[in-house]
């Protein structure tokens, strides 16, 4: 056989280089593959570590490696990693509230699976999932949230994504709870439910949160037996950390609707622990576990203990603020309101409710119903507190019309608008009205809550209020034993609320005159507000802090007063008088316990005119024994009680000062009080300013509020750092010692004598000292406040037949049944009540026939007298400043209308005297002073605010020819007029609130405004005037005007006034002698009592030490010293002449 090897060869040779060819070919693109392949595993790796750190809160560290990952994914074309990746880190930033970065990476998920991969691919409805969710958290846009959950929903159906349709239905769920559209969510949950429970068992988290979502709906439907069942699933199986904290919580709020304070603390504290394991801080769970344990202990009654945990919630939002750049700080400050508001601080109360509401619109950048609601309604419960009615009803129709737009027609929050209206109608009267509401709050609460509920007992409550009221007491004490009876249950014997009932129940016994149930009841009530496992024996010892609401305490002891009173008028048995004194005694300890707790100005005020009753129970008990056993200690006691019953808030102010002396303060401490000081009269004058414009700057005033906020949290510091580090100076600061009338007769000569009133609706009392005697006479005065207003009024429109009547009959009430015991000329009368609305000096001694008024019997043409807010302010021992620097005479401003006038214009009062030109009337007001004292005269531009503030402390005397106006309502806003000058930061106004922070110690004030005397009485502090404002900057003495007061008249008052002074009279002395040379000088058609009438002196009546003038001393020397040497020499040369 022939072979043609050339051939096999040849083909050998096609074969072996074929074989090279495909090995070539497959080694490039084995190369290739391997490196692929090595490089997606590295991009494995970054997922893995990334999903891992995710799934353990890690989500910033997370986001780190997906990113390494997705280029890695997209250069080998991995595109269904890719999209993952990106659904992950949708899902990271999710987590960790980063919602609009969230969208975007969700947003670039669907757009790379919408390009590159399958439609309906599971990671498309992994990313409209995403989508939705985001969606379904922001204000309308359920719609579009719905359209992307259904999208996955539809894709997941067609993929036969049997775990992946469970998680829509759990997303739809969440939707619809969003929504409040609570029987669909559960709709949705329990399908979800069904499915996880059949493919993952009952033990896998995603069941765990299928749980927890049906039981926190049942929570929002109020139906709490079931909500408990399944969130102790959700929490029984394992579930994520993120998920047992919700459930902790919701069952902990559930616990607190049923009033089991332990079992809240025991939830809340689990998720302290579980907050506390994690590797990244929650700081939002643990500013609302922080914020619902502050809640707890409210609840409890122990209010200094849930202000702890507000100021840490406080703490940990700050953090969160500069971290995150997220505000949730509403709600722990509508909850620091309602401490407050049960605390009896109302004005710090409205304060924080005002910064909830706007905290919340910035937290949300929209308003949530909800939660408007409720600071509204807590807005309204203060103002109700405060009893202004007609702003408290606006706010509990607002909060109420919310809530029925909102909620469904039996929600919890209706029920709370409900009772909370009824209790107003109550308090105006309106009895129909209250019954209404409450019957409706009572309705919605037995359908959603059991019988035995807190806010059941609250309805029952209110309703045996309601019957009390309108003297039906046998139903108001079913009521009150229901209620009673509820909240021992589920509160235990010690807490406010079951202290509340027993007292209420008391009350009822009282007015029914079964006096022995009373005290008994008033007992338990002692006893149920004494804090737990506290060892006092009460009837050795008496110590406010072992209890816990001091405001339910006080009531009950003055209750308790009052119930021995009644007992002694029934039985006469001295025992039950001796009895009423203990009672009476505790509750001025209390009182000053409760006050020391107040750092603001309007609170005080408040407080002050809520415990004058107690103190009017006191002086009558003190009376009474006086009659029985003639001890003259129960008289000096009652006069005791009188006076602790006036002007706290200058006693404080003025113990402060003289505290600083004694103690020492650090200089960085005073500074920084000074400070804060200055800071909020000048935040508060900028709000009010703002307000003032018809068109207010509303981002400005959030702005000052919100400085304004802060200033008085570092107050509130300052004050506890006092108490703590500075015992000695708090102390000093808080003493309470009353100037005995031992102590007031050793300070006043036998010329003088003090008449010191106390009154109240039912009764005034008169205390009367002289030198050698004191005593107190009840008067026989009836309408007191309506004759003293209608006093007024004939004054100042000059009716004087009226007056003439009026002021006769006011003189034989007020001061003819003690005139007998008045010794000299001099009379220093501290008023009270309406009181301080009556020019004393200007009633009448006789029933005048005259009708010419300088002809009429004014007690001023007896008495020379003068005003205090209290006997141990006028008479206390100061502490004189060592280091004071010497002032000048007098510092002197009026005012001006425009700015084009007497530019740059400042004299001295020696340069104004011989001035020749026409001056207006406030300006020839100080030219008649300028010839009798020295100092420095500010007018035109340069009479501004700026100037006064700089020279006010350097001046002995401060004479003020501005225009004032007073604000009734809000004293503190007040105001005087200086002269505008626009090269000044300041706004020419002078608030009464912004003297509370400066230091005017001059000797005399005189305010020649209209009005500066007059204002708002608050009961236990005197009248709100300027006059009282600059008091409390210092001044020791302040001369006022009690109604507009005429230019015309007004400089030949004070030509005689200042003449007076210099001559070295008494204030008073100088006032009134001052008036009586104006009545016998005056035009007959000005010397009616409106012209002169209104001046009175409010103050220390010594006199004014004026400096001499040396050179005027020493050249009139010169003089007499030339006339004598003229004198000896005419002797001497006529006696030469006569020898001559």
């Amino acid at each position: 056989m022939y072979v043609n090897f050339t051939i096999i060869t040849q083909q050998k040779r096609q074969v072996i280089f074929f074989i090279w060819f495909i090995l070539f070919i497959f080694s490039v693109l084995s190369k290739g593959y391997g490196q692929v392949t090595h490089d997606t595993l590295i991009a494995y790796r970054n997922y893995r570590i990334a999903d891992s750190l995710s799934s353990q809160g890690y989500y910033e560290q997370s986001l780190v490696h997906f990113n390494k990952a997705i280029p890695i994914y997209a250069t080998a074309k991995a595109w269904e990693r890719v999209t993952r990746c990106y659904n992950k880190i949708s899902d990271s930033q999710l987590e960790n509230g980063n919602r609009q970065e969230s969208l975007y990476s969700a947003q670039k998920a669907l757009e790379i699976c919408q390009k590159k991969l399958s439609k309906n691919h599971r990671e498309a409805a992994f990313a409209y999932e995403n989508m939705g969710i985001i969606n379904s958290q922001k204000p309308n846009k359920f719609k579009v949230s719905l359209q992307y959950l259904e999208r996955a929903l539809k894709i997941r159906e067609f993929t036969e994504d049997t775990i992946g349709i469970s998680d829509s239905y759990h997303a739809l769920g969440n939707l619809y709870f969003f929504q409040r559209e609570y029987d669909i969510a559960l709709e949705y949950y329990q399908k979800s439910l069904d499915i996880r429970k059949r493919k993952l068992g009952i033990d896998h988290k995603r069941t765990a949160a299928s749980y927890l979502g049906i039981g926190l709906a049942y929570y929002r439907k109020q139906d709490y037996d079931k909500s408990l069942k399944f969130l102790s699933k959700s929490i029984s199986v394992r579930s994520s950390l993120t998920n047992r904290i919700k459930a902790n919580e919701a069952q902990a709020k559930i616990y607190r609707r049923r009033g089991d304070s332990d079992k809240v603390i025991s939830f809340l504290e689990k998720n302290f622990k579980v907050l506390q394991s994690l590797r990244t801080p929650k700081n939002y769970l643990l500013f609302k576990n922080l914020n619902l344990t502050g809640i707890c202990y409210k609840d409890k009654g122990e209010y200094d203990e849930a202000l702890k945990y507000y100021s840490k919630a406080i703490n940990i939002n700050n953090k969160i603020i500069k971290e995150e750049g997220r505000n949730y700080g509403s709600s722990v400050y509508n909850n620091i309101g309602v401490v407050y508001k049960y605390k009896g601080e109302y004005d710090k109360a409205l304060f924080y409710f005002r910064k909830a509401l706007k905290e919340n619109t910035k937290i949300r950048r929209y308003e949530h119903p909800s939660s408007v609601a409720l600071y509204h309604n807590n807005l309204a419960n203060t103002f109700r507190l405060r009893k202004e009615y007609n702003i408290a009803l606006k706010y509990y129709f607002k909060a109420l019309r919310i809530r029925e737009k909102t909620l469904a027609p039996n929600h919890s929050d209706l029920a709370d608008s409900y009772n909370d209206i009824g209790e107003l109608y109550i308090a105006t009267q309106q009895y129909d009205s209250a019954t209404f509401y409450y019957n409706k709050a009572l309705k919605i609460r037995k359908h959603v809550y059991e019988e035995n509920n807190m806010y059941v007992a609250d309805s029952y409550t209110s309703i045996a209020k309601l019957f009390f009221d309108q003297q039906e007491y046998s139903q108001s004490l079913i009521y009150h034993q229901k209620a009673r009876a509820i909240r021992l249950e589920l509160l235990g014997t010690h807490h406010p609320k079951v202290a509340l009932s027993y007292r209420h129940i008391a009350k009822v016994y009282t007015i029914q005159q079964d006096y022995n149930q009373a005290l008994g009841y008033y007992q338990k009530a002692l006893f149920a507000n004494q804090v737990k496992n506290i060892r006092n024996n009460a009837a050795k010892s008496f110590d406010p802090n072992q209890y816990m609401d001091h405001r339910v305490l006080l009531q009950t002891l003055a209750d308790q007063a009052q119930a021995y009173t009644n007992r002694y008028v029934q039985s006469c048995a001295k025992d039950d008088l001796d009895l009423t004194v203990i009672s009476y005694q505790k509750a001025d300890l209390l009182i000053q316990t409760i006050r020391e707790t107040y750092t603001n100005y309007q609170d005080k005020v408040a407080f002050a005119q809520q415990v004058k009753e107690v103190y009017q129970g006191a002086i009558q008990t003190q009376l009474q024994l006086f009659e029985i056993d003639q001890d003259e200690q129960h008289l000096f006691q009652a006069f005791a009680y009188a006076e602790k019953s006036k002007a706290n808030t200058l006693k404080e102010i003025l113990n402060a000062s003289n505290a600083k002396q004694f103690v020492g303060l650090p200089k960085t401490i005073t500074i920084l009080e000074k400070e804060l000081k200055t800071n909020t009269s000048f935040y508060l004058s900028r709000i009010s300013q703002e307000r003032a414009k018809e068109k207010s700057d509303t981002t400005k005033i959030v702005g000052y509020e919100n400085t304004l906020f802060r200033i008085k949290r570092r107050q509130d510091s300052l004050q506890k750092v006092l108490r703590s580090n500075y015992p000695e100076y708090y102390k000093l600061r808080y003493d309470n010692t009353i100037i005995s009338v031992k102590d007031i007769q050793e300070k006043i000569d036998e010329d003088t004598t003090v008449l010191e009133f106390f009154t109240s609706e039912s009764i005034t009392y008169a205390f009367v000292i002289t030198k050698h005697k004191f005593s107190i006479k009840e008067l026989p005065v009836t309408s007191l406040t309506n004759k003293v207003e209608r006093f007024k009024e004939v004054l100042v429109t000059q009716d004087f037949q009226e007056y003439k009547k009026l002021g006769h009959t006011l003189y034989n009430e007020l001061m003819l049944p003690v005139s007998d015991t008045f010794e000299g000329r001099n009379l220093i009368i501290i008023p009270d009540g309406a009181l301080w609305h009556c020019n004393f000096d200007l009633l009448l001694m006789q029933q005048d026939d005259s009708n010419n008024p300088a002809e009429v019997s004014y007690v001023l043409k007896k008495y020379a007298i003068s005003y205090s807010n209290a006997a141990t302010v006028l008479f206390a021992d100061k502490v004189e400043q060592s280091t004071a620097l010497k002032r000048e005479e007098c510092l002197a401003f009026s005012y001006s209308d425009t700015t084009q006038l007497y530019e740059n214009e400042s004299v001295t009062l020696a340069a104004l005297r011989n001035s020749t030109i026409d001056l207006p009337g406030t300006r020839r007001e100080i030219k008649a002073i300028s010839n009798i004292i020295d100092g420095q005269y500010y007018y035109g531009t340069q009479a501004g605010e700026d100037n006064f503030k700089k020279l006010s402390d350097q001046y002995n005397i401060l004479h003020l020819a501005l225009h004032g106006d007073i604000d009734s309502e809000h004293p503190e806003n007040s105001r005087l007029y200086f002269s505008k000058n626009k090269d000044t930061v300041q706004d020419n106004i002078l608030y009464s609130h912004e003297l509370f922070s400066m230091s005017i110690p001059a000797d005399l004030t005189v305010l020649s405004a209209c009005n500066t005397g007059s204002g708002k009485i608050a009961n236990g502090e005197g009248i709100m005037s300027l006059g009282s404002a600059f008091q409390y900057a210092g001044t020791k003495s302040v001369l006022l005007t009690n109604w507009a007061v005429s230019d015309r008249t007004t400089p030949e008052i004070m030509q005689y006034f200042y003449e007076n002074l210099k001559k070295g009279m008494r204030k008073s002395q100088a006032l009134q002698q001052a008036k009586l040379s104006y009545l016998e000088t005056a035009d007959i058609n000005r010397i009616a009592p409106f012209y002169w009438g209104g001046f009175y002196l409010i103050g220390d009546v010594s006199p004014i030490p004026f400096e001499k003038n040396i050179s005027t001393w020493i050249f009139g020397v010169l003089i007499l010293g030339i006339l004598f040497l003229l004198l000896v020499w005419y002797q001497k040369r006529k006696k030469q002449q006569y020898s001559s």
